[in-house]
């Protein structure tokens, strides 16, 4: 039963990890790498969470999350693997990203003079006053760049916290300090940039890899993901999700357990309050700590009236999520008039922000992924797998779910407009379409469990990051979160961050809690502190 006090037993493992999605296949490796012995515990049968895949008709489909980063030689991710002695499987992809703006073409390149020109040539109109904000947004990007690949915390619950953070400071973050109650459209405006095409280039940048629009989105924030390209974008073999399984191998390889469908069905604590263990199907898997992967509002549910009033506070308190709608397409080669890109996006200029995601209204903002050739495990010979994904509002979707007649026909409506955008950067894939499906918040609340369908994590708002951010804190000794509800955000970046965060944080408790059990000496390590 959810928060049934334990008794002292003997501990089968030194931490279980909830959920196999990149966030806790990180947290896993790195805890098994430190000769911890860890179980990880996925209720699906692929690891990956979001990023995982699905295979139907000789199709495997990206589920959600396609682009890799922080992957190149110096990257976030590839450190991650470099520690744990791995090394990742992927294909540089340059430009990374071609962007439709109405009848405008925008190519996202890395190398920056020609994303310079390339700018220059897409929004001609106020060029001197744009390449000053670029000029901007690149100061800001390195700075937060650098720091993130120290692995800095925030917001600051702990002394160690303080420890962690101060590993990343720099002149440069001054800068970075002095913007963070501003937005990238108080940077905007302060330039004087009304084009409303670059506008709406940036919203759908931002809206992508931030959950915001520009007005709402904390500006170093919103500079790192608008200039995240210039380190590189990478198409991973297999998808993003093959990147946990590699992870998972480790753990594996150290003597660590992988049980896929296998759900948590709650997390036990003591006597004491503290970390018991996991209960599954099978009964109570005994660990002094629990990284808990999942979303925040799903750890809240597996504690059950073992959560704390903070934890539960957190959970009231979260700023309102994204949910998608996906589609999931096969396309014979043959009838494309071009050679695809791995990944491009469609921003429509004329859908407002009152009525973008509305679910009756052309999509603002769609990302569409498409398998290249060379990764021939995605399709069958001589076809494509298609990943199409749009924002939407998870509330409506998941209100409209209850009349199914209604719900239907607003899929049927929304395939239908996602798939005539899709022409437009795929000419030819309405005739080469031979295998459709999609999927909206009850897809994944089915599938992948995540409360209310929501996905991509808290928006990157003034309001809710950095300082304000949740923590992988919490008042339940033992118990450290991770993945994209958790500082620092979503994509392949903020969720490996999270688990190595969670995984150091909780290999300081497990030193501590041997060095007490051995009675050489007290620790501060003992107890933590609430987000």
């Amino acid at each position: 039963m959810s928060g049934e006090r334990r008794t002292a037993a003997p501990q089968a493992y030194d931490a279980v990890v909830i959920g196999a999605g990149l966030a806790g296949a990180t947290a896993a490796a790195m805890l098994a790498h430190d000769g911890r012995r860890v179980l990880v515990l996925e209720r699906d049968v692929h690891a990956g969470g979001c990023a995982a895949s699905y295979e139907e008709d000789g199709y495997r489909f990206a589920v959600g999350a396609t682009v890799g980063m922080g992957l190149e030689p110096g990257g976030l991710v590839r450190s991650v693997f470099e520690r744990v002695g791995r090394t990742p499987r992927y294909v540089d992809v340059d430009p990374a990203i071609r962007v439709l703006v109405d009848d405008r073409v925008i190519e996202l390149h890395r190398d920056r003079g020609a994303w310079r020109a390339a700018l220059a040539a897409s929004f001609p109109l106020q060029a001197d006053a744009v390449g000053r904000f670029w000029d901007e947004v690149e100061r800001l990007a390195t700075a937060m760049r650098r720091a993130a690949g120290r692995f800095p915390v925030l917001p600051l619950r702990h002394p160690a916290d303080l420890i962690d953070s101060a590993r990343a400071a720099h002149p440069s973050l001054i800068g970075v300090v002095a913007n963070l109650g501003r937005s990238v459209g108080d940077r905007l405006s302060a330039y004087g940039i009304d084009d409303p095409h670059l506008r709406a280039f940036v919203d759908g940048q931002l809206l992508d890899a931030m959950q915001c629009r520009a007005d709402n989105c904390v500006a170093p924030n919103g500079a790192l993901a608008l200039d995240i390209y210039r380190s590189g974008a990478q198409y991973v073999i297999g998808g993003l999700g093959s990147l946990a399984e590699e992870l998972l191998d480790v753990v594996r390889a150290r003597g660590g357990s992988v049980r896929f469908g296998t759900a948590a069905r709650a997390i036990e604590r003591d006597d004491h309050g503290r970390i018991a263990g996991v209960t599954t199907r099978h009964g109570l898997e005994r660990a002094p700590v629990v990284v808990s992967a999942v979303p925040l509002r799903n750890t809240v549910a597996l504690l059950g009236e073992a959560a704390t009033e903070r934890l539960q506070r957190r959970d009231a308190d979260q700023p309102r999520m994204w949910g998608a709608f996906t589609l999931y397409a096969g396309v014979a080669a043959a009838a494309l008039r071009e050679e695809p890109r791995p990944f491009q996006q469609v921003t429509d200029l004329s859908v407002s922000s009152s009525d973008a995601h509305a679910g009756d209204g052309p999509p603002a903002n769609l990302l569409v992924s498409v398998s290249p050739a060379a990764d021939r495990g995605r399709a069958p010979a001589g076809h494509h797998a298609v990943t199409v994904s749009t924002h939407v509002d998870a509330e409506r979707w998941t209100a409209l779910a209850r009349d199914d007649v209604a719900y239907q026909a607003a899929k049927r409506g929304l395939e239908a407009r996602l798939l005539a955008q899709v022409e437009r950067v795929l000419p030819g894939f309405s005739d080469g379409l031979g295998y459709l499906r999609s999927g909206s918040p009850r897809t994944f609340v089915r599938y992948t469990r995540r409360a209310d369908g929501t996905v991509g994590g808290f928006p990157q708002t003034t309001d809710h990051a950095n300082f304000a951010a949740p923590s992988h804190r919490t008042d339940v000794p033992g118990l450290f979160l991770a993945g994209d509800t958790i500082f620092p955000g979503q994509g392949a970046l903020g969720a490996t961050s999270s688990g190595f965060i969670a995984a150091r944080s909780a290999e300081r408790r497990l030193r501590s809690s041997t060095v007490l059990a051995r009675g050489r000496r007290r620790s501060v390590e003992t107890q933590e502190v609430a987000a």
